[in-house]
């Protein structure tokens, strides 16, 4: 499998949750601690974020580690080719997940990158996570990333010895098998007086920290200010029409996750089943085989349903996966809720590119044939909602066993002018002239993410639209991070490189596959290669500055 090759701008493993090959002691020599190189991925200019990194630095750099932080606040290709390799090459990540952290597009991206690295390397890598002052869930993206990993708690400095502890024994252990955990050394944490961070220092630091704090379009919805667009009603009207396969396409951050959930709370609010699957929160264990997924898939339906029946009781390796899973949803489930049944399945893009992809789609797609042979059969009672973003004609090359080509097939487009006009009006009209409202559309193109943050930002911060468009492709900007993870992933890539540069320069090229892999990944817009721009001023300024 390519090692570098993208479809929603994160590496094709972690969609796909291939498990990493084998190995031993023998194949995989452990480095001495000396040369043992250690990543750590935090929130820059936040605390006590920078106060845990600097005393984990300091130690594990005494200790004759070689340490790697991004500090680096001026952005390049070389900067972005290397951020990629410390991250891949370390023996040990260290994530400071806090509340600074937890919600920032770069830094999850960064922990996949781990993540994706310590299952596909030679040698161990190991990711130590650890929370810092940070007592709420992690997000079921974030979660999924870091599995059943279990994280260290920093509450404060008198937890500086016992974390460092254990970063000391897992890096130990990892130079020298042998070595028992009560014959390490533990060198000390820090002989200078820790910070004190008082409320109102933290206080000054949030609002001179430049980050992006990614809206979700729940947040949208909770403040009222989701903006419906056709593709809505089209899927809600699909749905309740009891549509076998109702499928949403569209590129990243485009808002799928929003429209699948409000389409499936309007269907429970008519009486039907409901169940939400992300398949962004299953771990990397339960994509190793179909029989783990599907395993997996049935627990969270009787889960959801408050259905008792335990699917190992009824699975038998002589049936085969298919036939098991068929089987159980439908003597177990469909059987036992007396009504429709609406599954949402989200991010299926994650299941492109398993090796047992084809069996789960042609499953998929049987249902929906022998639907139609038995109008009244046990799956007239099921609809399928899948949201996804990469092309499927990619991976499915059958189309009789696709279930992408069948069913109501909507794709999510970009903001109009007056759908972009409708959330200025939601989020408080802080662009009150036409002229700037057009600007502001002239530069985000309408791309929903964009627009809603930039909104949200010039409304709760006062801000000019002047000082917005002067910032909003700059590298540490308004979308400083999201701009980031853009240009480490081009950069590492050199098809995805060569592309972006031949459309900056308005080059013709016909590499149709990247073409349709740059635009899931929302960099790109187009009907073909020949048609490829970029998705909007803002993108293109920044990537101009960088590739070209």
């Amino acid at each position: 499998m390519p090692t570098d090759r993208s479809f929603e701008l994160r590496d094709e493993r972690q969609q796909t949750g291939v498990p990493p090959a084998p190995h031993s002691e023998a194949e995989a020599p452990r480095p001495a601690a000396s040369r043992l190189k250690i990543a750590i991925l935090h929130q820059c200019n936040a605390q006590p974020d920078e106060y845990v990194l600097s005393q984990i630095e300091r130690t594990m750099t005494e200790r004759g580690c070689r340490v790697f932080t991004d500090r680096e606040r001026t952005l390049s290709l070389d900067w972005a080719k290397n951020r990629q390799d410390q991250i891949q090459n370390a023996d040990f990540v260290i994530p400071l997940i806090s509340s600074s952290s937890v919600d920032n597009e770069m830094f999850t991206f960064e922990v996949e990158l781990a993540h994706n690295a310590a299952r596909q390397k030679a040698h161990q890598l190991r990711v130590i996570p650890i929370r810092v002052s940070f007592d709420d869930p992690i997000p079921k993206g974030l979660g999924g990333i870091l599995g059943l990993i279990e994280p260290i708690d920093w509450k404060g400095p008198d937890d500086n010895q016992r974390v460092l502890d254990e970063i000391t024994k897992a890096t130990e252990r990892s130079a020298s098998p042998k070595t028992s955990a009560s014959e390490v050394s533990v060198a000390s944490l820090s002989k200078d007086a820790p910070p004190k961070f008082s409320r109102k220092s933290e206080d000054r630091i949030a609002t001179a920290d430049a980050r992006i704090r990614r809206v979700s379009h729940s947040e949208i919805e909770k403040a009222d200010r989701y903006t419906p667009r056709p593709a809505d009603a089209q899927f809600q009207s699909a749905i309740a029409r009891g549509e076998s396969i109702v499928l949403i396409k569209g590129a990243r951050q485009m808002g799928k996750t929003s429209l699948l959930t409000r389409a499936l709370r309007r269907a429970k609010e008519d009486g039907a089943h409901v169940v939400h699957t992300d398949l962004q929160s299953l771990h990397t264990h339960q994509f190793e085989s179909a029989d783990n997924l599907y395993l997996s898939l049935c627990e969270l339906l009787v889960d959801n349903l408050n259905l008792s029946a335990a699917p190992q009781d009824s699975w038998d390796s002589r049936r085969g996966p298919n036939a098991n899973f068929e089987r159980f949803l439908r003597r177990e489930v469909l059987a036992n809720i007396h009504s429709r049944l609406v599954w949402g399945i989200d991010a299926i893009d994650r299941l492109f590119a398993l090796p047992f992809s084809g069996e789960v789609f042609a499953l998929f797609r049987s249902w929906h044939n022998e639907r139609a042979l038995d109008p009244a059969g046990p799956w007239s009672f099921l609809s399928l909602a899948i949201a996804y973003a990469t092309e499927a004609h990619l991976f499915i090359r059958d189309l009789s066993q696709s279930p992408f080509n069948v069913g109501t097939r909507l794709r999510l487009d970009d903001f109009s002018q007056e759908q972009v006009a409708e959330l200025n009006v939601r989020f408080g009209s802080p662009l009150a002239r036409p002229v700037d409202l057009a600007r502001f559309l002239s530069l985000t193109n309408g791309h929903p993410y964009l627009t809603a943050e930039g909104l949200r930002r010039i409304s709760e911060d006062n801000t000019s639209i002047d000082a917005w468009a002067a910032s909003a492709d700059l590298d540490e900007g308004l979308y400083g991070d999201h701009l980031r993870r853009l240009l480490v992933v081009l950069a590492k890539a050199p098809e995805f490189s060569e592309a972006i540069r031949d459309v900056l320069l308005e080059k013709p090229w016909s590499d149709s596959n990247v073409f349709y892999r740059l635009r899931s990944a929302g960099i790109l817009v187009g009907r073909s290669e020949r048609e490829a721009r970029v998705r909007c001023p803002i993108y293109a300024n920044f990537l101009s500055r960088h590739f070209l």
